[in-house]
């Protein structure tokens, strides 16, 4: 079971897909909206919630993971489950619009923005999900 969980919203352009990223509490880098999965919730809905929280998007979330990783911190070993979102709806406000930045990225250059290794690993999958996604479209 995964312990925490990221949205990597997207949407289609006439450019091509697009990655919603959104800037971190702290340091103030680009990344995915990820959380704590809490209570009874399933990596999904967790994933879900995330994304309004710290995106203000929601949308079409993919059944299967996109895929994970894990994140080592202070002895301390997490996994993350990561799932697709097809942005359906994009809010002015949402609960973290006050901390955080949000921004659209062409997938071709989203690696430039991210500085997360594992986040940046998870781009050719990404892209391979996405492009059998619109093959199917």
């Amino acid at each position: 079971m995964a312990d925490l969980a990221c949205a990597i919203p997207y949407r289609l352009t006439e450019k091509g897909v697009e990655l919603l990223l959104v800037t971190s509490r702290k340091k103030r880098d680009w990344i995915f909206p990820k959380g704590n999965v809490e209570g009874e919730d399933s990596p999904r809905l967790a994933a879900e919630k995330e994304a309004w929280e710290e995106a203000g998007v929601s949308g079409i979330l993919s059944e299967k993971r996109v895929g994970q990783y894990v994140r080592s911190r202070g002895g301390e070993r997490k996994i993350i489950a990561v799932y697709l979102m097809q942005v359906e709806k994009t809010e002015k406000v949402w609960p973290e619009k006050s901390i955080r930045d949000r921004k659209w990225i062409p997938l071709d250059r989203a690696a430039k923005y991210l500085e997360r290794e594992p986040l940046i690993n998870l781009l050719p999958r990404v892209s391979e999900v996405l492009s059998r996604t619109a093959a199917v479209a």
